[in-house]
């Protein structure tokens, strides 16, 4: 709601070089008052109402707070009638330094004059009878109104300045002093030079000789022309005779009925003080009537009043759990004393509220959701009205949501995209925030995306779901499988493994610490050879602790020489091994029998190495008389075209052409 704004009093008439005062009231939510900006501003055409009036050498602004009000007052010193004008107070609520738009305002004109100014006279006479030779001294004094003004007497019949001191003195009264004069207050202009007051009030002095009088008109003035007071705060107005022979008899009225004397005070220049309680009985016109033999002249003051209610209600927001009883309260002070009423978001009609006899009180029994709002207490009296807004909030503490998406502890693999649900349940709707390892992460609500997953990605979400009743906290330990990359085994030359013959083989297939089996439920590893899968029948396949499996061959035979490859794989990806598998033996002679051939000279023989090859490939060398020793015995090589001794491609066989003696 904007802001209340009140100025008092409604309009304001100074005397120039005074000082003026202009009052703004502003009456707002004490939980809005921290935001709550006033200021003074002039309208009219040479004036911004957005530009406030600040500190200067004459206006000087002053600001009082209270819980829920603030109090404004613009003083401008030495008033000039140039200061007259509409003055703006205006209040506001402001968000980071500028206005949110919800505001009131309230405007007074100010009115810088002469004021009339009120004499009196000592002694207090209008009428003087003397006798020749008497001394006569009256002394003319400003009663109200400008002060640092100079008092003349003058003559009315001859325009004749006869005292600048404000004293009238004759010693001796002769008859032709007889007539009418004047005491006028003057002020100092530039040149030091004096000029009479606008509008003339002066008191006048009538002098007769010998009984006869003569009579001037009343004339009054009313202080001040209009009066804006609190209710309940003692006020008065004063009637001030400024003219008029004999002395005018003055009387306040309202509604055309005159006071009673108990509330009226007679000063001492013979005007007129009324005081009064300020109430709804004493708003309206009053009128101050002056009546002599010359006539009557009537002085009006407008009278209005500010209300006076005050709300202490109970502090905005209200939280209240669900089921639980609340108690909201306006406690109210006024005068006239206002009556009460309670909406809740406009309407009249509140459901399961109950409401104290006197008003103040509003009770509900088991708070339900359709019980939140904002409830508007009214205080309502025959000068005005005044409000506060209570937000009630019914609600309940958040608390996850069983059972919850997947588990607590997840497993996620490098390179995937996944989502992480956090369902909580809360009275108004909880706030969700996540955090990984202590730091926010951005998230649209309950579902968190992690896009690519890394290994970065590993470690503890916490993810917290509150609002105003409460808060709680959901966590996930998350662990990060990469793909598996096998360990390269020892021993390999070129990915070649060779094995005796009727030897035993492990060959292993283990994983880098990043792929552990006891998280990785999708992790398999297989053995292939020659491209087929093992049989675990012809050759043990041995489950490892880590997940992996190792190949183990008891026995080598040459049927277990090939290519063998290990794959292992997940949902991260996969890697593979190869390894040649080579199963080596000796040479060895197809018979144990010497072999003896008998030719003749001059045939042509070959001689075969009845030798099995072995693995892998035998080198065959042939030697002639092989038991002598290796200083005597010469090898046979690889004779050309032309030679008689020839060898076959494999070596394996050994031609002579046209032997002779010495080929024995």
């Amino acid at each position: 709601d904007p802001p209340t704004v009140l100025v008092a009093p409604n309009n304001v008439s100074v005397a120039a070089n005074t000082v003026a005062k202009l009052r703004c009231l502003v009456v707002a939510e004490a939980s809005a008052m921290t935001s709550l900006v006033v200021d003074w501003s002039r309208a009219g055409s040479r004036f911004d109402v957005a530009r406030p009036l600040v500190n200067s050498s004459r206006i000087a602004v002053i600001e009082s707070r209270q819980v829920s009000a603030v109090d404004k007052t613009l003083i401008i010193r030495y008033a000039t009638e140039s200061d007259s004008g509409e003055y703006v107070c205006r209040a506001a609520y402001t968000t980071s330094g500028s206005s949110s738009g919800i505001s009131g305002l309230k405007s007074t004109w100010l009115i810088v004059s002469n004021m009339p100014i009120v004499l009196r006279l000592l002694p207090d006479v209008r009428r003087l009878n003397y006798r020749r030779n008497d001394t006569i001294r009256i002394e003319c004094q400003v009663e109200s109104g400008q002060r640092g003004v100079q008092l003349n007497w003058w003559r009315m019949s001859t325009g004749q300045l006869v005292s600048t001191t404000g004293i009238l003195q004759i010693a001796r009264a002769e008859p032709q002093h007889a007539g009418v004069f004047q005491c006028r207050p003057e002020t100092a202009s530039r040149n030091a030079s004096f000029k009479s007051a606008e509008p003339q009030h002066a008191g006048v002095f009538q002098w007769t000789r010998d009984g006869v009088k003569k009579r001037v008109p009343p004339a009054v003035q009313a202080v001040p022309a209009n009066l804006m007071a609190y209710y309940g705060t003692n006020a008065s107005l004063y009637c001030a005779i400024t003219a008029g022979v004999p002395k005018p008899r003055l009387v306040w009225q309202r509604l055309s009925t005159p006071t009673t004397a108990s509330n009226v005070t007679v000063v001492e220049s013979g005007g007129l003080r009324i005081h009064f309680l300020a109430t709804e009985t004493t708003v309206g016109e009053w009128v101050c009537l002056a009546k002599n033999e010359a006539g009557t002249a009537e002085a009006k003051v407008q009278v209005s009043i500010v209300p006076f209610i005050k709300i202490d209600a109970t502090p905005s927001p209200v939280l209240v759990k669900l089921s639980r009883p609340v108690e909201i309260e306006c406690r109210i002070r006024g005068q006239p004393r206002p009556t009460i009423v309670w909406t809740k978001d406009g309407e009249a009609f509140i459901a399961d509220a109950s409401i104290d006899q006197d008003g103040q009180r509003l009770r509900i029994s088991r708070a339900q959701v359709r019980h939140s709002g904002n409830y508007r207490c009214t205080a309502e009296n025959s000068l005005g009205s005044m409000s506060k807004v209570i937000n009630l909030v019914v609600g309940q503490a958040p608390k996850p949501v069983k059972p919850l998406v997947g588990p607590n502890k997840l497993v996620l693999y490098e390179g995937e995209a996944r989502e992480l649900h956090c369902n909580a349940t809360g009275i108004p709707n909880p706030i969700i925030q996540w955090r990984h390892n202590g730091s926010v992460r951005s998230s649209s609500g309950s579902v968190l995306n992690i896009r690519t997953v890394t290994v970065s990605s590993a470690g503890r979400y916490n993810c917290s779901a509150s609002n105003q009743f409460g808060a709680t906290t959901i966590l996930f330990d998350v662990s990060v499988v990469s793909k598996p990359v096998i360990v390269p085994p020892t021993g390999l030359v070129n990915s070649k493994k060779l094995v005796k013959l009727n030897d035993s083989l492990l060959l292993d297939c283990r994983l880098f610490d990043s792929v552990r089996s006891d998280l990785d439920a999708s992790l398999e590893v297989i053995w292939l050879k020659d491209g087929d899968p093992i049989d675990g029948r012809v050759i043990d396949v041995v489950q490892n602790s880590d997940g992996t499996k190792s190949l183990l061959i008891r026995r080598a035979s040459l049927a277990d020489s090939g290519k063998y490859m290990c794959i292992a794989s997940n949902k991260a990806g996969s890697d593979s091994i190869l390894i040649d598998v080579s199963v080596i033996y000796s040479p060895h002679a197809t018979s144990s029998q010497v072999q003896v051939l008998r030719r003749s000279a001059g045939q042509d023989v070959s001689i075969s190495c009845n030798v099995t090859d072995g693995v892998p490939p035998a080198v065959f060398t042939w030697r002639m008389n092989p038991a002598v020793s290796s200083a005597r015995s010469s090898s046979i090589g690889s004779p050309d075209s032309s030679s008689r001794i020839k060898l076959s491609t494999d070596r394996k066989v050994l031609t002579i052409k046209r032997l002779v003696a010495s080929d024995s």
